[in-house]
C-alpha cells in the first residue's frame, strides 16, 4: 500500500512547488523593488499659526504610520523634513503634511523612495543640524559647488 501512494504523494509535492513558484514570482518583483513597497518624500511647508507645535504633530503622525525620517525648522521660517513609509502610509503622510501647510508648500516625492537622512525612527532635528539640499524644496543658498567643467555654481 505504501508503494502505491508514493507516486501520488510525489505528484502532489511537485504540483505544490509549481504553484508556490508561479505565485511568488510576482510578489518577488514587488518585494525586491523598494519603489513599489515604499514612498519617500521631502517637504517644505509654511504654516500660519506659530503657536501650534507642527513638528510634534508630524512626528506623532509619522510614528503612528511606522514611518522614519526627520523634521526641522528651517532658516527661512518654514518647516522642512523627509519621510519614508510603506506606500499606503506614505500617501497618508503626504496628504497630512500638505494639509498642515499653506498653498505655497512644496513636496517632492522620490522615485527610488530613498531619503537622504535616515534615522531609525522619526526625529525632530535640532536647529543647528545641516539638512539642506542641492535642489528645492529646502535648497541651501549659502553653499557653493563646482560643475563638471570646473565652473563654480551655487546649487545646494
Amino acid at each position: 500500500m505504501t508503494l502505491t501512494l508514493l507516486p501520488n504523494i510525489l505528484l502532489l509535492c511537485i504540483l505544490s512547488v509549481l504553484v508556490i513558484v508561479s505565485d511568488s514570482t510576482d510578489m518577488h518583483e514587488v518585494w525586491s523593488d523598494k519603489a513599489l513597497r515604499y514612498t519617500g518624500f521631502r517637504f517644505e511647508i509654511r504654516v500660519n499659526n506659530q503657536e501650534i507645535h507642527f513638528k510634534s504633530l508630524i512626528q506623532s503622525r509619522a510614528e503612528n504610520n511606522f514611518c522614519f525620517g526627520w523634521v526641522q525648522d528651517s532658516p527661512r521660517g518654514t518647516i522642512v523634513g523627509e519621510a519614508r513609509c510603506k506606500n499606503e502610509a506614505g500617501q497618508k503622510m503626504i496628504e497630512f503634511v500638505s494639509a498642515l501647510g499653506t498653498d505655497d508648500s512644496n513636496i517632492r516625492i522620490y522615485e527610488d523612495s530613498l531619503i537622504r537622512l535616515h534615522p531609525s525612527s522619526f526625529k525632530v532635528m535640532p536647529p543647528g543640524r545641516n539638512t539642506c539640499f542641492r535642489e528645492e524644496p529646502h535648497k541651501c543658498s549659502h553653499l557653493y559647488f563646482q560643475g563638471e567643467d570646473g565652473t563654480p555654481f551655487q546649487d545646494r
